[in-house]
């Protein structure tokens, strides 16, 4: 511990600086600090405290709370981002790759893709838009037969033709059941098309029936649980590619080279003809 002495304005003023060069335990304390001038002193009381070092805690397993925030919140808005494109692009996705992996059904002794059958009421949706565009725009090989009036009959007109198909296509609405939309008409409406076999794909016109307590046939099944397991497309033309879409996943594959040379083929046919009847044409003027 030193004691420096020394002063200033003109030797006026005195004072002592107290230096501790090596601090101790025992230099820890208060002290008092004299400051003369010409009639006047002032004391100041100092205190010299021991630094005490803070310490900080580390925890040995500490929990990463920012970064599972993060993690948690681009999983959530992948999950989101899953959640839309598949409501926007499910039914596209499952079309292509029932399309361009699924095993063609092919060499199965039947001879059309698709029977459609339909109430004489119902011809121009059956025929002028669905078939035509079955066939001409998916290359869908197409048949169609009439629904008879009576609904007990229908699987005994229609066995044999259905059998020739792979699918079965029912345009169902109001007509095929001579206006009596109800849950029982219409249960065994259904139960009549779905003894046809088992691919079966009824193309609804209108919203099904709906009873709060629906009654039961002799196997226990109810109009829901029926359409759940054969699968009701409802016909939406505002929702179109949709519908197209759920068509044609119930549908046999059909790999696009196939659809693309079928077409070509057709196109030829179609030249071929027009080449013909030109020459035919030239032949008569000459």
């Amino acid at each position: 511990m030193t004691w420096l002495v020394c002063n200033r304005e003109d030797d006026q003023t005195f004072g002592t600086y107290l230096i501790i060069s090596n601090v101790k335990t025992e230099d820890f304390g208060d002290y008092v600090c004299i400051i003369s001038k010409p009639g006047n002193t002032i004391d100041r009381t100092v205190s010299v405290r021991e630094k005490v070092e803070e310490i900080v805690y580390i925890n040995p397993n500490p929990v990463p709370v920012g970064k599972m925030i993060l993690v948690m919140s681009a999983i959530l808005f992948a999950g989101l981002a899953i959640i839309i494109l598949y409501l926007q692009y499910g039914l596209k996705i499952q079309v292509h790759i029932k399309d361009s992996f699924n095993s063609t059904e092919e060499n199965d002794g039947k001879s059309s893709d698709v029977l459609i059958v339909y109430s004489p009421k119902d011809s121009e949706i059956a025929l002028g838009v669905l078939l035509s565009t079955l066939e001409t725009q998916y290359d869908y090989k197409c048949t169609s037969r009439e629904l008879p009036a009576s609904t007990s009959i229908w699987y005994s007109d229609l066995q044999e033709e259905a059998k020739k198909c792979r699918r079965i296509v029912a345009v169902f609405s109001p007509a095929v059941v001579n206006e009596s939309w109800d849950t029982n008409n219409v249960l065994q409406a259904l139960k009549q098309l779905q003894s046809l076999g088992p691919k079966l794909v009824c193309v609804a016109l209108k919203e099904l029936p709906k009873t709060q307590n629906e009654v039961k046939n002799s196997q226990g099944e109810t109009l829901a649980s029926l359409t759940r397991s054969i699968g009701v497309i409802l016909w939406d033309r505002k929702k179109d590619d949709k519908f197209w879409y759920s068509l044609r996943l119930r549908l046999p594959p059909k790999r696009r080279t196939e659809m693309v040379d079928n077409k070509n083929f057709a196109q030829g046919e179609n030249n071929s003809r027009l080449t013909s009847n030109s020459q035919e044409s030239l032949d008569n003027l000459v």
